[in-house]
């Protein structure tokens, strides 16, 4: 009983020390990316693929039918999705043919600024041709807007790459140091001038289209290995200061990440950053969609350098000359090559002062209604607490006691129903609620002093689940 509470105040202390350091996050339901509302959120991109890969992106209506032999995208009973490849057909490689049928869901909201959580029980493989991605940017204004590769890797690669992509104007210079100054990512960055067309930085020269990109030093970070460990937790945050990129695997996620309260602060290192004192962030990152798509080979892994690399050219470099031909010819091959997402969180920062959202959120369709405000700048204070009005019963409430309740989170991908890469689909609202199946309660309480000098009382009480334990440019 007494490590129990010494973890707790220690934990307490934690929270409430990083919650008044910095600006504190809130989500409203609108960027809550999860369950059977998770696809209403995303539009399916049916552009033609701007990286050269060998891919169809199809519709939702084709993707929700059997045109394919199975679904490619669906939910699972616990609320996570589904999201697929053609894994039954052949394609032949002739010029100006697309390929393998694949989804590239982009959000229907647009952001500048946010905290972007994700939580992935599985994503697509380390399969040969296989190029996916998690990742930000403005198709309609790339490279000027920026793109920020959350992550992404090809072909057999058992880590995970993180990138940042921005204009060649020299208006807006960006660039990382990486750990040239010391330790201060986790990360081991392999380029670092972020311009696009850039083929060198201060610290050494890249090839053009590399970006800024870091290696994930994280074993189970990216494909085969990540899935092994029970896939994990990625998150991004981005302000007008800085971008960051961690990643946890399944038994490490940060306990604030499972309440619900995210504070950024007490991460630790990230895996890759860029800050003010290097990059133009507002100039250089702006509107951005999220996007989830798998590409198979393209302008990355179309390259002999990497192809050859592979154990499906070398088992066979006759039969198998190109990424194409490999993934034209073995539809067995990509059972695995699906992302299964727990779900997708974007948090915005939240003024205490003002109790007003400093991060935007718009939407590109005129049809398809903008993100409400989460706070209202309603604000009354009291010679002992500060409070702001939610504008919506469903966001929570930041007063002089701060409580939070967290439902329990998906399970992992061990409890897949089906042996082909999908489980049916459900009818009605998935229920989280229904896999809990242990519950841990904790209080955290302290209290501190503001700017203004008035003294708040912050208590954290929840319940959560006990949880088991270089790129391309993309357009």
């Amino acid at each position: 009983m007494r490590s129990w509470f010494v973890k707790s105040s220690a934990l307490a202390l934690t929270f409430a020390s990083a919650t008044i350091a910095s600006i504190p996050y809130s989500l409203d339901d609108a960027d809550l990316y999860q369950g059977n509302t998770f696809f209403n959120k995303f539009s399916f991109s049916l552009d033609r693929d701007q990286s050269h890969g060998f891919v169809q992106y199809i519709s939702r209506s084709q993707a929700n039918s059997t045109d394919f032999g199975s679904k490619l995208v669906d939910y699972y009973p616990d609320g996570s999705v589904y999201i697929g490849v053609d894994t039954t057909n052949t394609y032949t490689v002739t010029p100006g043919r697309t390929g393998r049928a694949s989804v590239r869901l982009e959000s229907n909201a647009v952001y500048t600024h946010g905290l972007f959580i994700v939580d992935i029980a599985h994503m697509p493989g380390s399969i040969c041709g296989l190029w996916p991605a998690f990742w930000t940017t403005n198709k309609a204004n790339w490279p000027n807007s920026g793109e920020i590769d959350i992550i992404e890797n090809i072909h057999e690669n058992t880590v995970g790459t993180s990138t940042f992509h921005t204009s060649d104007s020299r208006a807006i210079a960006c660039s990382v140091v990486g750990n040239q100054k010391g330790k201060q990512q986790t990360g081991t960055q392999t380029t670092y001038n972020c311009n696009d067309k850039a083929t060198f930085s201060n610290y050494g020269s890249q090839y053009s289209g590399q970006g800024c990109s870091a290696t994930n030093t994280d074993p189970n970070s990216y494909g085969k290995t990540f899935n092994a460990a029970g896939g994990g937790v990625y998150a991004m945050e981005w302000t007008n200061t800085s971008i960051k990129v961690w990643n946890w695997e399944r038994g490490n996620i940060p306990a604030d990440i499972t309440l619900g309260v995210p504070i950024p602060d007490t991460w630790g290192l990230p895996v890759t950053f860029t800050d003010i004192t290097t990059c133009a962030i507002d100039k250089a990152f702006s509107q951005h969609q999220i996007i989830f798509n798998t590409d198979f080979c393209g302008d990355w892994g179309n390259q002999s350098t990497f192809w050859q690399q592979t154990s499906c050219y070398k088992n066979n470099p006759t039969k198998y000359a190109s990424c194409e031909t490999y993934v034209g010819a073995n539809p067995q091959a990509y059972a695995e090559a699906y992302w299964r997402v727990n779900s997708l969180k974007v948090y915005k920062q939240t003024n205490l002062l003002s109790g007003l959202s400093t991060s935007s959120t718009t939407s590109p369709f005129k049809d398809v209604p903008t993100s409400p405000t989460f706070y209202s700048s309603t604000t009354s204070t009291t010679s002992s607490s500060l409070k702001f009005a939610p504008s919506s019963s469903s966001t929570t409430m930041f007063t002089s006691s701060l409580t939070t309740s967290k439902s329990a989170l998906p399970s992992s991908a061990s409890d897949k129903t089906s042996t082909t890469a999908r489980a049916p689909s459900i009818l009605g609202s998935p229920s989280l609620s229904n896999t809990t199946s242990a519950v841990t309660t904790s209080t955290l309480s302290t209290r501190q002093q503001t700017s203004s000098g008035v003294s708040t009382s912050v208590s954290i009480s929840s319940k959560s689940p006990l949880i088991s334990s270089p790129g391309s440019p993309r357009l």
